[in-house]
């Protein structure tokens, strides 16, 4: 006989969360007066916090022992070939441009957009140059003689002089005026040697060609320089030449600095803009060529074509400009017509002033170039009527074009 168990009572539990005693951590001790990264930076009432700068903490350059054995391997792989490391720091020898375009800009619509000049590169000139060393090989010799006699149906000058009566040219340049001797070709020019000093002569046809002077041939710049190309002799040159001044900062014009040959009639007269030099006999005379009139030792103009009249105009500013375009400065002259408006030609010979395509009266050194020192979106008649300002080029990367509301075209006679 089983029993019945007897009934539960029904009970509703409330199941209550676990709870954990919250874990207590002792305080760390620290230091008296110590500051975690954390802590504000305490604020000091010295008036000196507002005097001196606050100089930065200098991380120590830590040089580990894998960079020591990179660059020992570097250094040695690099003797292997012979090779040097250049240094990239400014050269303030060779800070001067071959040419004062360098600092022009490209003729465009009226706005500031500007192109980024490419770097031109530097070709090795050792292989086309004939070697000149009186200590040379015989077969060096007997080239150097051929290279002669090819180059005596056009410049059969084998002596010639530089000379200048400007203070300041035989200051800072004697050592390169005196007399120079033809000794071997270099593009295709002559190249001329001081009989007593490692001076050279030589024509540079890199960046539109330029014949310089310095220590070795083929070299990018110089202390003398002359930006005409043609004709190939240089004592036939009718151009300005320049030299070198490190105080201004480039290329200054003397007009008494001449190369001259003195078995050459022509190169002793020296024949004016668009004149032409004739041989007779042992004499030479100069004549203006046909369609111009004027001095032919001096000048010689074309016709007025237009109502532009004057002759003679004259580019002058007390601003910017003239830091920064002072080749561009001084007198211009009639020289002819392009694009139906007349064109001047700085007395130099190197630059003109011109009514280009675009609608834009430029300065550059050539007539109808797309690159002008000098620029000016007025579009009229003549150069010294516009009334807008001036832009002139800079170096300087982020504000190449700049307005001079001080330059001024003026006719100077006519």
């Amino acid at each position: 006989m089983t029993s019945t168990p007897a009934p539960q009572n029904n009970e509703i539990r409330t199941q209550k969360p676990k709870t954990r005693a919250p874990k207590t951590r002792a305080p760390k001790t620290r230091a008296p007066n110590y500051r975690t990264p954390r802590t504000p930076v305490p604020k000091f009432r010295s008036p000196l916090t507002k005097i001196l700068p606050r100089i930065p903490t200098a991380i120590p350059n830590i040089i580990t022992s894998t960079v020591r054995s990179t660059t020992r391997k570097l250094a040695q792989f690099l003797d292997n070939f012979n090779s040097k490391i250049i240094s990239r720091g400014k050269n303030n020898s060779q800070k001067q441009s071959l040419h004062p375009a360098y600092t022009s800009l490209p003729i465009q619509q009226n706005n500031y957009r500007t192109t980024t000049r490419q770097n031109t590169p530097k070709h090795s000139v050792n292989k086309n140059f004939e070697s000149f060393s009186a200590s040379n090989s015989l077969t060096k010799t007997q080239s150097l003689t051929n290279t002669n006699a090819e180059l005596s149906e056009v410049c059969n000058c084998s002596k010639i002089i530089i000379t200048s009566n400007n203070p300041t040219t035989i200051a800072k340049h004697a050592k390169e005026l005196g007399q120079y001797a033809l000794v071997g070709e270099l593009s295709g020019r002559p190249v001329y040697k001081h009989v007593s000093r490692s001076y050279y002569l030589y024509y540079q046809q890199e960046s539109g060609g330029n014949w310089l002077v310095n220590t070795k041939p083929g070299l990018l710049f110089g202390g003398m320089q002359n930006s005409k190309d043609f004709p190939v002799c240089p004592y036939l040159l009718s151009t300005v030449w320049q030299y070198g001044d490190s105080e201004v900062g480039g290329w200054v014009y003397d007009p008494s600095l001449k190369v001259t040959c003195p078995t050459h009639p022509c190169s002793i007269i020296k024949c004016g803009f668009r004149a032409e030099c004739q041989v007779m006999g042992d004499q030479a005379i100069c004549m203006c060529k046909a369609g111009y009139s004027g001095d032919p030792y001096n000048r010689c103009y074309p016709q007025v074509q237009d109502r532009c009249s004057c002759r003679h105009v004259s580019i002058d500013s007390v601003g910017q400009s003239r830091v920064h375009q002072r080749d561009k400065m001084g007198d211009y002259f009639l020289w002819g017509y392009y694009n139906g408006h007349p064109v001047y030609q700085h007395y130099s010979g190197l630059d003109f002033l011109y009514f280009h395509r675009n609608e834009v009266w430029g300065v550059g050194p050539k007539v109808g170039g797309k690159r002008a020192g000098l620029l000016n979106f007025g579009s009229t008649a003549c150069p010294y009527e516009v009334s807008t300002p001036w832009q002139f080029g800079t170096k300087e990367p982020n504000n190449r074009r700049q307005l001079d509301t001080h330059l001024l075209v003026s006719c100077a006679t006519k």
